[in-house]
């Protein structure tokens, strides 16, 4: 399982006005570095969208990193509007892409919920979708995510750095340590939700035509282009949306014999 981990802004950026210490950029590289620990000790795959606190990239282009991922991940802290301290909003909160795998709303509010607890937050976490042009994401790490197939995008606001508390606690690097543990804990369990055994989609009975979409579509499972990529992942079917992968994808689900992919992002 492979994880693309991002920080979300460069160099000194966002500048707490809670605590004049704190710097979104500086305190979130030390927290996805020590996710991507923790991860790793859990036998995951990690990748960093970049290797120098002091580099910058594009949004979009960062998502994209996430090419041949199983999950993108972006870290942040959030902010009031108008930058100034307000120490009654805490929240954290998980944005998750509109066209993620099924269940990313449950995902994503279950890694806000234990930010949460562990951050010791009053409010609790929540999740969100942001729509931009077009219906697409607004968020450009998580629309470059999708771009490049990842099927599980998220943006981590981890509580408010507008707040003095929040502030406090994540400028200190146990607390940090902490919270990667958590971190980590959650998406393992996210992702260790799998069927105990495999399940196949169901027969369409009766089709005769050699259209893929159509025979997903008869069985009212999605049809479009990003979940068939996704099953043929699951199949280890090469080449979804040409005519041999689309072939090969119909012939399995004729027989019976097309896996339904493991449930990810719950």
């Amino acid at each position: 399982m492979k994880i693309m981990l991002d920080a979300g802004h460069y160099g000194a950026y966002n500048r707490s006005p809670a605590d004049k210490r704190y710097y979104e950029s500086k305190q979130m590289w030390l927290l996805h570095k020590k996710v991507g620990e923790e991860l790793k000790k859990r036998g995951y795959s990690v990748g960093y969208t970049r290797t120098d606190i002091n580099t910058d990239l594009e949004v979009t282009k960062r998502g994209k990193k996430a090419k041949g991922y199983d999950a993108f991940l972006s870290f942040h802290s959030n902010a009031v509007g108008g930058g100034k301290t307000n120490d009654t909003v805490d929240y954290p909160k998980v944005y998750y892409s509109l066209t993620n795998t099924p269940e990313g709303g449950k995902w994503a509010l279950n890694l806000s919920q234990a930010i949460a607890k562990t951050m010791g937050t009053r409010q609790e976490g929540k999740k969100a979708t942001k729509v931009g042009d077009k219906g697409l994401d607004y968020l450009g790490v998580l629309r470059g995510a999708r771009a490049v197939g990842c099927p599980n995008a998220y943006l981590i606001e981890h509580s408010f750095h507008t707040n003095t508390a929040a502030t406090r606690w994540l400028m200190e690097d146990k607390n940090l340590n902490q919270l990667a543990i958590s971190e980590a804990d959650a998406i393992d369990n996210l992702f260790h939700r799998v069927p105990e055994k495999v399940q196949y989609y169901a027969v369409p009975v009766g089709y005769t035509g050699n259209s893929i979409s159509q025979a997903l579509k008869l069985i009212a499972e999605d049809n479009s282009l990003s979940n068939r990529k996704i099953i043929g992942k699951a199949n280890n079917i090469e080449g979804i949306g040409t005519a041999p992968g689309n072939t090969r994808m119909l012939n399995l689900l004729k027989k019976g014999k097309l896996i339904k992919p493991p449930v990810i992002a719950k």
